[in-house]
C-alpha cells in the first residue's frame, strides 16, 4: 500500500465532489439525516464495513449530521483504501432512509 500523489488525491476529489481534503491527510464528508436513528443506522453500516476492512473512519454523530473523516494513519495519509471507502460510504448513503 501506498500514499496517493497529490493528483490521484485531486481526481478523488472530483469523483467525489462531497467530499474535502482536511490537513492534506484526511478525506471527509457531512451527511445529513432528516431523523436522529436513521444517522444512527447509517453509522452502524458503516462500521460494519469497517470492521470487515479493518480500516476505521472517524465518525462524528450530531443529532441528525455525521461527520466522516478517513485517512490511513499507519501510512500517515490517503490511500486506495480511504478512496475505496469513501465510495462505499457513499453507496450506503444514496441507499439510507434520510
Amino acid at each position: 500500500m501506498e500514499l496517493l500523489s497529490n493528483e490521484a488525491i485531486q481526481d478523488a476529489l472530483n469523483r467525489f465532489p462531497e467530499w474535502e481534503l482536511v490537513d492534506e491527510k484526511w478525506l471527509q464528508r457531512k451527511y445529513s439525516f432528516r431523523k436522529y436513528l436513521h444517522g444512527v443506522a447509517f453509522v452502524h453500516q458503516m462500521a460494519v464495513h469497517a470492521q470487515e476492512r479493518k480500516h476505521h473512519p472517524h465518525i462524528v454523530i450530531d443529532h441528525t449530521a455525521i461527520t466522516v473523516s478517513i485517512s490511513t494513519l499507519d501510512m500517515g495519509g490517503l490511500t486506495n483504501v480511504d478512496v475505496e471507502m469513501v465510495e462505499h460510504f457513499d453507496n450506503l448513503f444514496e441507499q439510507a432512509e434520510k
